[in-house]
Formats: C-alpha cells, sequence, structure tokens
C-alpha cells in the first residue's frame, strides 16, 4: 500500500495483520442504522440523504471507507480563513456581478454566446488550451454557468441569462461584504438535488473524498469501487469504467476548480485547499434539510 493511503486510514490500522474474514464479521455486526449512527457521531452533523442511502447499500468494505471518510473528514479540517472563503467562491461572485450589470445574450442552444464566454475567462483568468470561445469548448465556464441555475441565482429568459430574485439577493449582500449566503449554496450545488440518483452518489462520493483528503492520484479508482460496492456494477458484475463516471463527476470537478483556481487537475501529491475540503465536506454533511 501507498505511504500516502497508509496515513490515510484509521488509526489503529496495523498492516501486518489482517484477516478478511475477521474484518467482514467485524464490520457486518455494524448495521446500517449504525453505522449512520455513527457519522453522525464523529462528524457532529447528520449525513446528507444520499450519503446515508449509500451506507445503506454498502457492502462492508465500503462502509468502512465511508466511515473512515467521514472521521478523517472531520478530523483533520482546518477552518479556511474568511479571505480563503472568499477567494473560493470569487468565480461566483464575479459572475453574479457582470448579470448585475445586465444579462448576458445566449445561443439557440441555450449556451453563453463566445463574447460573454470570454468576458468569463479574462475575468477569471481562466486556462485554456484552445482558442475557441465557445462554451462548450470551456469545461470551467460551462460548469460556472450551470451551478448558477442550480443555486437558483440565474436563469435563461427570453434568450439570456438573467439574475432571479435570488440572484439580486445576492448582489445586495455582495455589495455589503456578506459572502455567508453563497457558501452553503455552492455547497449544495456540488450534489444537486434534483439529479438524478447516480449522479448524485457519484458526485457525492467524489466530495466525501476530497472532504477526507484522499490521495489526489488514487481518487479515481477509489470512486469506482465504492459505486460498484453500493450497488452500480456493469451487467456482468465487473465495476464501471471511469469513462461511464466520469462525466456525472466532471461538474463538481470544474466547480472544485473555481475554489481552488486551478482550472486543471491537481498534480501528484498536491493537497486540496482547506477551504476546497470544507466545502465538500459540507456538500456530504449539511445537505440532510434538503
Amino acid at each position: 500500500m501507498p505511504r500516502e493511503l497508509a496515513e490515510w486510514v484509521l488509526p489503529g490500522w496495523d498492516p501486518a495483520r489482517f484477516s478478511v474474514d475477521e474484518a467482514s464479521a467485524a464490520v457486518v455486526a455494524l448495521s446500517k442504522e449504525e453505522a449512520l449512527q455513527r457519522i453522525a457521531e464523529e462528524g457532529a452533523v447528520d449525513p446528507s440523504p444520499m450519503l446515508g442511502q449509500a451506507v445503506r447499500r454498502a457492502s462492508p468494505r465500503a462502509q468502512v471507507v465511508l466511515l473512515g471518510s467521514v472521521s478523517r473528514a472531520r478530523r483533520e479540517q482546518v477552518e479556511p480563513t474568511d479571505a480563503e472563503r472568499a477567494d473560493a467562491v470569487r468565480s461566483w461572485v464575479t459572475l453574479i456581478g457582470m448579470l448585475a450589470e445586465g444579462a448576458l445574450p445566449l445561443t439557440q442552444a441555450g449556451y453563453l454566446k463566445p463574447d460573454a464566454v470570454g468576458a468569463i475567462v479574462d475575468a477569471l483568468g481562466i486556462w485554456m488550451h484552445r482558442k475557441s470561445r465557445g462554451e462548450m469548448g470551456i469545461e470551467p465556464v460551462r460548469a460556472l454557468h450551470e451551478s448558477l441555475k442550480t443555486m437558483g441565482y440565474a436563469r435563461h429568459y427570453r434568450g439570456e441569462f438573467v439574475l432571479t430574485k435570488h440572484g439580486e439577493a445576492a448582489v445586495k449582500a455582495i455589495a455589503a461584504g456578506e459572502l455567508e449566503q453563497l457558501w452553503p449554496d455552492v455547497a449544495a450545488a456540488l450534489v444537486p438535488a434534483k439529479e438524478s440518483e447516480f449522479k448524485r452518489c457519484a458526485r457525492t462520493l467524489y466530495a466525501l473524498l476530497i472532504a477526507s483528503a484522499f490521495p489526489q492520484e488514487h481518487m479515481y479508482e477509489m470512486i469506482r469501487e465504492l459505486i460498484a460496492d453500493v450497488g452500480s456494477r456493469m451487467p456482468d458484475g465487473e465495476a464501471r469504467d471511469w469513462w461511464d463516471i466520469g462525466p456525472f463527476v466532471w461538474p463538481s470537478m470544474r466547480m472544485f476548480e473555481h475554489v481552488e483556481r486551478t482550472w486543471r487537475s491537481l498534480p501528484s501529491g498536491q493537497n486540496h485547499t482547506p477551504a476546497a475540503r470544507v466545502l465538500a465536506f459540507d456538500a456530504v454533511a449539511e445537505l440532510a434539510d434538503t
């Protein structure tokens, strides 16, 4: 096992002694509802409906990973500063500010027009690997556009992207320097309540692994295994390929690019920022009332 994974497991784990039968028996002895209670106790919060559902359906091995993830996420959480929190939501603040100055035109297909995309790219300093400024070719812009709709801050109306009343209230809050309301809304958009069960499950697991500082280079394989272990497999019983899962997770990945201002995957060995980890934890814990 790689050293970084050994550091991730729960305290007391002895790599020199392991019995599959003993481990399985110990976890099976813990009922699904007791596992949910453990999550609540470890995290000092209620698990989100999706996380609770995943635990109820999880195999014993997946239960261990989920419980360990919640425990580590809470134990090693570092509260971001006010400046770090403000920087984490800067992309949303920027787009809300642009909409406050006037509606942004949309194409017939419902995408932002190239001039608007270009303005967002320039304002945020988004790195691009192509010259095209069509929204579908610039995934961070696409994710920002969609997440603002999910948050209820803006909507499509008569060929334009316009602020809603909720968005107008956000403009006033931003002007007053009160960014607190944006934080839970961004967290909620990471795991949208109205998406399909499979998409919510994939994005919940992704957020939980980020919150627990799971090693970036092993993230995708672990998501594949967890999704299989909570009951979603290919017809032949094999775990789903990442290319089947990735499209459901990518919107959250792009949102975290805005939070951390990376625009690309984090380099191997680089940790997510405290703000990203706390936001990810809020996404899987704070949604209990959604």
